[in-house]
């Protein structure tokens, strides 16, 4: 927690970190914003609960995979 700074800030600013010094990340949120931080080598994963069933989005670089686990 840092003031002043809403978690999406920091999520951004160490993904992007991360990306520029070659790191393989995941992002898994269910913030759907966060898919702007989507590269080559940073993949965001939006999962939603609704319910019976939950859905797990990962987004990489434009190719979308959707699961279902069944409850």
């Amino acid at each position: 927690e840092l003031k002043d700074y809403e978690a999406d800030d920091i999520i951004g600013t160490l993904a992007g970190q991360a990306d520029q010094t070659g790191y393989t990340t995941t992002v898994v949120t269910g913030d759907r914003d966060l898919t702007q931080l989507t590269t080559e080598h940073t993949t965001v994963a939006v999962t939603v609960l609704v319910p019976v069933l939950l859905q797990s989005l990962v987004l990489n670089t434009g190719l979308i995979y959707k699961k279902d686990f069944r409850q």
